[in-house]
């Protein structure tokens, strides 16, 4: 019934005819979005190039799940490239319309919504790759659709709870293999199942000796879980767990604390925590608008914005050779640069941050799991390299929230215009 409702008239219309339509276009113009300058890069001019390839097909250290999957595709398939777009096509579409079909049962939302994610210019470039960020919105959608199976049984007993939520272990901890993001739902899961389970089974203890072995089977399950996790993500925790403070990307919190206090040398302790704590909320607030609206361009290439006297040099990622620096300090390129990147960042943030903020306002009164956990997702990329890929799972939530707003919109014009309609017939 649930893949049957996928491929409705509706969702033809609205989702997959104009994704389909809108994929092909950006294929025509994908070259043209990167900078002249960009020659030097030849794979990020692919239009369905995964990020950390490589990483992926030929080691199982990263997403063991998902690696698995795609060294699968390659040995059992010739035509690796189609296979991998129509799978992306596929989880990248069936998630967007599940998310919008449950958040249609707990919110006034109209078919807009769905329309918006299908042109979405970053969920048209993903859903043509078959890439880990997919199954960000894999989990998004199974989160909020057992969530949401929850809140709306009024007459849902403890037994029925234990096995909605039992499956929602079981399907987080498989997007989990498949994207580490998504460790966050798999907490909160396994957070509410020994938050409901436990106490009971804790009073039955004196009573049932059957319950003893159910208990230690809950552990056993759970320690596996951790472990499993643990050994997959080791690679994961080692890099990562350095970047919280200081990383080589393009912001971090010490270059604000340098930039801040450069001289620390006779700074007391307190002083110290004052400053670091100050560094952390600036970089917040800065990482925000970059987990939101960044692109790669911004962080993993070289650049120089160069005004009069005014120089910003960031050199990360490859190198610019002689004819390229040569050309990056003239006119051309800030155009270009503007143009193509900061322009991009400007309208991408100013979208999703907006959409977020009417997501949070119409689902504030449905509690803490539908209305704000869900944005935790994008938690650890903002505290350790907020760029955009890693907002994906939550694109569709801006779009949601930004359809209520153009909504709200059209519907006070259309009123509007209505009432002018009436006041005229009423004179005549």
């Amino acid at each position: 019934m649930l893949i049957k409702n996928l491929f409705k008239k509706d969702f033809f219309i609205f989702f997959w005819l104009p994704r389909i339509t809108c994929t092909i276009l950006f294929f025509l113009v994908y070259e043209n979005i990167h900078l002249d300058i960009d020659a030097f890069n030849s794979s990020s001019k692919q239009f369905d190039y995964i990020p950390d390839y490589e990483k992926y097909l030929y080691t199982f250290k990263w997403n063991p799940l998902f690696s698995l999957t795609l060294q699968s595709i390659h040995k059992f398939f010739d035509k690796t490239a189609l296979v991998q777009i129509l799978l992306a096509q596929l989880i990248s579409g069936f998630s967007c319309i599940i998310i919008f079909s449950t958040s249609k049962k707990i919110l006034r939302i109209s078919n807009l919504a769905i329309l918006i994610m299908a042109i979405h210019p970053m969920l048209v470039l993903y859903g043509s790759k078959f890439c880990t960020e997919n199954f960000g919105l894999v989990a998004l959608a199974i989160y909020l659709l057992l969530r949401t199976e929850i809140r709306n049984n009024e007459l849902i007993t403890r037994l029925k709870l234990l096995q909605i939520q039992s499956k929602a272990i079981l399907f987080q901890f498989i997007c989990t293999l498949f994207r580490a993001q998504n460790i966050v739902f798999l907490i909160y899961e396994i957070f509410c199942f020994l938050k409901d389970s436990l106490p009971n089974i804790i009073n039955q203890l004196l009573d049932k000796k059957k319950i003893i072995a159910f208990t230690f089977l809950i552990f056993g399950v759970l320690l596996s879980i951790g472990s499993i996790l643990i050994n997959s993500f080791s690679t994961y925790i080692r890099i990562m767990s350095s970047y919280f403070w200081d990383n080589p990307f393009l912001l971090d919190a010490k270059k604000i604390f340098l930039t801040f206090f450069p001289d620390t040398s006779n700074f007391s302790t307190i002083q110290l925590g004052f400053g670091y704590a100050v560094s952390y909320i600036v970089y917040l607030f800065l990482a925000i608008f970059l987990l939101t609206g960044a692109r790669e361009r911004l962080v993993y290439e070289p650049w120089v914005i160069s005004i009069g006297s005014f120089n910003l040099n960031y050199s990360m990622g490859s190198s610019l050779n002689e004819s390229n620096l040569s050309t990056i300090y003239n006119n051309d390129f800030l155009i270009d640069f503007s143009l193509k990147v900061l322009l991009p960042l400007i309208i991408f943030s100013s979208f999703h941050i907006i959409g977020l903020f009417y997501w949070y306002k119409k689902t504030k009164e449905l509690g803490f799991p539908i209305s704000i956990y869900p944005l935790s997702v994008g938690l650890l990329p903002l505290l350790m390299h907020p760029i955009m890929r890693y907002f994906i799972p939550l694109i569709p939530i801006s779009c949601i929230g930004f359809s209520i707003l153009l909504s709200k919109i059209f519907s006070g014009r259309l009123n509007l215009i209505r009432e002018i309609i009436n006041n005229f017939y009423r004179k005549i």
